[in-house]
């Protein structure tokens, strides 16, 4: 039909229509008919005004082009509502979780550094700085045991003496990521993926430590119960240190979860995602390369929705960059109401500028608001592509984060990883699906709109945001909304009712 279309004007416009013809549907075969000569009765379903009323209908058509996507031959535009409607489906809270069972084998007085300690409390003592009685005594040795810990305590001769029993501690951490295939390889930063032993040890260690110098600090206070409160923490404090820098982690394991926005806050989360496998990750931002990126591989999963990854290089300083993804204070927050529905927050601002690395390439810099949980996650040129990765910030003196100095991973290093995975970033058939109902309900082209949401809803089921959409253009159309013309798709491609 779009063939026909094209030949309307030409046909009709340079001869006078029949007086009195009503017009109902103009198919290919009537048009054929009229210009052969041959008597035909073509029903439009108005009567004809002369050639005004073919150009009208023809201006009117270009606009329902203008007012569809599916004209669209390239990357074009977009407002920061669309960008955030078009990425949020493919856009995945990353929860990941480590374990492991910390080991502190147990501290030892030796009979020289027991010695010690007496000799240096006498001395204190003969100089008149702390009572005679027990108590001071007790206080003024712990306390000095506390102030030179390491002096004092050595590890036991043998190495499976252990001040507790290892047992299991976990930590857990989330960041964002997005889809970049059907068949769901994600990305994300390898320090989400990845953190490094020195940070899993901070992590580990407090907990740990904690529970230590507590069993440590009971087993003293048995024998000195009278010990005071500024002398047990003090001691407390000292030996939570010691057991920090004399712990052995052993082996951690690793388990992630992609999140896709469809579940409610609160509870077990890594129960209500999907398992993540991880193929490669490079390095933290703070170590080494700093190529901090990581892929992961969905399991078991098909026609999942994606992100576009565009070209970084073509970005200057003073354009515009969208970032989505999970800060943990706008998704995990206390003053917010538990049972919501995860949701990513969607911040705006500019390139600032382009910094070289340590690791001899160049990152990105913006003012956009990035914050942690951010991390890994997608950030987007005003066409709606994927241009970096949201993956670190700037600190002051006293570590206290200085937001409007940010810094990204650029696709340009990403694509290295992707290629080396050997993975092929593509438009999935649901995307597809879901952008032309975007552009439909943009147009106001309801009825299009629902079936496009369909479709795309038959291939992943359960999106709430695909559902979303289609739920509010049923309900365009009920109202009597739709303003789709009826040769619509003579000029647009439009979905299959199959």
């Amino acid at each position: 039909m779009r063939t026909a279309l094209h030949r309307w004007p030409q046909a009709i416009a340079g001869s006078d229509p029949p007086q009195g013809l009503e017009v109902m549907k103009m198919t290919k075969s009537a048009l054929s008919k009229q210009r052969g000569g041959e008597n035909a009765t073509v029903r439009l379903g108005a009567p004809w005004r002369g050639r005004k009323i073919i150009v009208s209908l023809l201006a009117v058509g270009m606009a329902a082009v203008a007012g569809c996507g599916g004209g669209n031959t390239g990357p074009h535009t977009m407002s920061g509502n669309r960008i955030f409607e078009q990425n949020r489906p493919a856009t995945v809270m990353i929860y990941a979780e480590f374990s492991a069972s910390p080991k502190l084998v147990r501290p030892v007085l030796t009979d020289s550094a027991i010695k010690k300690l007496v000799d240096k409390v006498v001395t204190e003592e003969s100089r008149g700085t702390i009572g005679t009685d027990t108590a001071s005594f007790d206080n003024a040795a712990v306390e000095e045991l506390s102030a030179n810990i390491f002096d004092y305590f050595t590890p036991s001769n043998d190495p499976g003496d252990f001040l507790l029993e290892p047992k299991g501690f976990t930590q857990s951490f989330i960041g964002s990521g997005f889809i970049v295939t059907a068949d769901g390889y994600v990305i994300t930063n390898a320090h989400v993926a990845a953190p490094g032993d020195d940070v899993l040890k901070d992590g580990f260690s407090v907990p740990f430590a904690q529970e230590v110098a507590a069993y440590e600090l009971n087993a003293w206070f048995k024998v000195m119960n009278d010990l005071t409160d500024k002398t047990l923490k003090d001691f407390s404090a000292a030996f939570a240190e010691y057991a920090y820098k004399k712990m052995d982690m052993g082996k951690t394991a690793a388990s992630f979860t992609a999140v896709l926005g469809v579940a409610a806050s609160g509870g077990d989360t890594a129960n209500k995602g999907i398992r993540l496998d991880l193929v490669m990750a490079g390095e933290p931002a703070y170590v080494g390369s700093q190529k901090d990126v990581a892929i992961f591989k969905m399991e078991g999963k098909n026609n999942l929705p994606t992100v576009d990854i565009g070209d970084d290089t073509a970005l200057q300083t003073g354009d515009h960059l969208y970032v989505l993804g999970y800060p943990k204070v706008a998704t995990i927050n206390d003053f917010l109401k538990p049972g919501q529905t995860f949701e990513p927050s969607f911040t705006t601002g500019q390139v600032s500028g382009k910094k070289t690395m340590r690791g001899g390439w160049s990152a990105i810099q913006t003012d956009a608001s990035i914050t942690h949980g951010n991390s890994g996650g997608p950030v987007f040129n005003d066409k709606g592509q994927v241009i970096g990765i949201a993956t670190f910030g700037s600190i002051d003196e006293q570590g206290n984060e200085i937001q409007g100095f940010n810094f990204l991973v650029p696709t340009s290093i990403l694509k290295e990883y992707l290629q080396k995975a050997g993975v092929k970033p593509g438009e999935s058939q649901t995307t597809k699906l879901y952008s032309l109902g975007l552009d439909a309900y943009d147009g106001g082209h309801f009825k299009i709109a629902v079936t496009y949401f369909t479709q795309a809803d038959n291939l992943f089921p359960g999106d709430e945001e695909i559902l979303s959409w289609k739920q509010r253009s049923a309900q365009k159309v009920q109202s009597g909304a739709d303003s789709t013309p009826f040769f619509y798709c003579w000029i647009n491609a439009c979905p299959s009712n199959g």
